[in-house]
């Protein structure tokens, strides 16, 4: 692994843990169930960061395909997908995106992490190294907002051990 990568994929390693202990206990209900204050659901925020895993990954030169990111190809909210994505299905594609990041974090070229990312995200290198630093931090934006949603769904705070949403 290029050594710059190394903090990032600690990050990610620690959020794919804390996502899987997010949706301990859950239920299908509660994962499409609309917070009262508005926003996000839990299950279109996990369908979103499977996405912006798979993006990663190809950004990285790995693609990744799954049919959550297929489902919500088009959507901006949970209004825009159809139901047919089940919690089992999020939890699955969350395991499977998140092993085949890890490979491509492994195998990256250093010359691809210094190419320049054609998309244009808010971070001051505009390099896919600095593309992959923001969607790191992107995905930890997201995992607080699973986690907090949690709580509101009236479930146990997110635990902090590692592997215990896996088992």
């Amino acid at each position: 692994m290029d050594a710059r990568l190394a903090g990032l994929a600690l990050l990610l390693r620690l959020d794919t843990d804390l996502l899987a202990n997010c949706l301990q206990g859950l239920t299908e209900a509660d994962t499409w169930r609309r917070p009262q204050a508005g926003g996000n659901c839990v299950g279109f925020l996990v369908a979103h960061l499977v996405d912006a895993r798979r993006h990663l990954a190809t950004l990285l030169g790995h693609p990744f395909r799954s049919a959550v990111t297929d489902a919500i190809a088009t959507a901006r909210t949970a209004e825009d997908v159809e139901r047919a994505v089940t919690f089992g299905q999020l939890r699955e594609a969350w395991a499977a995106v998140s092993a085949h990041l890890d490979g491509a974090l492994e195998s990256v070229a250093t010359a691809r992490l210094d190419s320049t990312c054609e998309e244009r995200l808010p971070v001051d290198d505009p390099s896919v190294l600095g593309a992959a630093a923001f969607l790191a931090q992107h995905d930890a934006y997201h995992v607080g907002q699973v986690a907090l949603l949690r709580r509101q769904l009236g479930h146990p705070a997110m635990p902090y051990g590692r592997g215990q949403g896996r088992r």
